[in-house]
């Protein structure tokens, strides 16, 4: 029996699960073989992205106070007033990996139910469930692998001593929260800041972290303009 025989014996249902179970199979070995040479970063895991806050974006240029300041590219964001970036997010359940998973679990098992004599409407459910606990364990795996990464999140207690500089003005006497910009840890971050001192420190002005106080930084002006970045 050729492939044409074959192909015209399935009758029509199970001709559509064949080819929902190739063309999922196949979009599931590229993603495996695009994971493994390192170009998938997992899109739907939304680690990377936009800093949150006033619109900054470590990917390009911002605007502060009038005049452009470009930033290197530098990888995943972080917006230091939360302490950690968007990882921790709850289980996204909807995601491209997620429908694949069900989709090649639901097919091949609905196939296999089928061949070897079951009723395709219960072969039909047994599969469904079947593929909505592979939607829900992908969905699993990848909330730990983002609680993981997550997890190896900038430490601010080292920036105590760094030089930053000032991106949204922080009011004096620590009367309210300002943002300065600096290198940690080989990234590029905003974080939340306060100062001590009498005078308002202005957009562009260099600063010096001081202390740490949990996500926020305390910071006094600098004497004398220096590259932002650790010592």
């Amino acid at each position: 029996m050729n492939f044409i025989e074959w192909w015209n014996t399935l009758g029509g249902y199970r001709q559509v699960l064949y080819v929902v179970a190739a063309l999922s199979s196949l979009i599931l070995l590229i993603q495996l073989i695009l994971a493994l040479f390192g170009f998938a970063r997992g899109a739907d895991a939304d680690v990377g992205g936009d800093i949150s806050g006033d619109g900054f974006d470590a990917g390009g240029g911002h605007d502060v106070g009038g005049g452009d300041i470009d930033t290197p590219d530098v990888g995943p964001d972080v917006h230091a007033g939360h302490g950690h970036g968007d990882a921790g997010a709850g289980l996204r359940i909807f995601t491209v990996q997620g429908l694949i998973s069900f989709f090649v679990m639901f097919s091949w098992s609905c196939i296999a139910f089928i061949s070897v004599g079951m009723p395709e409407g219960l072969a039909t459910i047994i599969a469904f469930v079947l593929g909505a606990a592979a939607l829900l364990l992908m969905a699993k795996l990848m909330q730990l692998m983002l609680k993981l990464q997550d997890s190896g999140n900038i430490d601010l207690a080292g920036a105590a001593g760094l030089i930053g500089q000032v991106y949204i003005p922080i009011p004096s006497h620590e009367n309210g929260i300002g943002k300065v910009m600096l290198t940690l840890q080989s990234r590029f971050i905003e974080c939340d800041a306060i100062t001590r001192g009498d005078a308002l420190l202005k957009t562009d002005t260099f600063v010096k972290v001081v202390e740490v106080r949990g996500t926020t930084l305390i910071v006094e002006k600098s004497n004398a303009e220096q590259t932002i970045g650790e010592s």
